[in-house]
């Protein structure tokens, strides 16, 4: 089996290149459950990967705000008041 690391947004992950043997170093691969499926042009790749960015500044965010005690208080009593349902 043929495999190779890819690159997304600073997470690196190894995939399989069994689907698109031609890939090489540099390029841009269309990856779902850890296979690499297509080769993507740069324009493309770059086009998703902004797509992509709000969703990755939301998730910072809501990782923010769980890490601040008040969030924390927030989580823990509406799962008490979800318990006593």
């Amino acid at each position: 089996m043929r495999r190779g690391k890819v690159n997304f947004a600073g997470i690196c992950i190894e995939v399989s290149l069994d689907y698109i043997p031609e890939a090489g170093v540099g390029d841009y691969v269309l990856v779902h459950v850890g296979f690499a499926l297509t080769l993507v042009d740069e324009r493309e790749a770059k086009e998703v990967s902004e797509a992509l960015r709000p969703f990755d500044e939301l998730q910072n965010e809501l990782q923010r705000m769980l890490r601040t005690p008040s969030a924390r208080s927030n989580a823990d009593l509406d799962e008490k008041t979800a318990a006593q349902r």
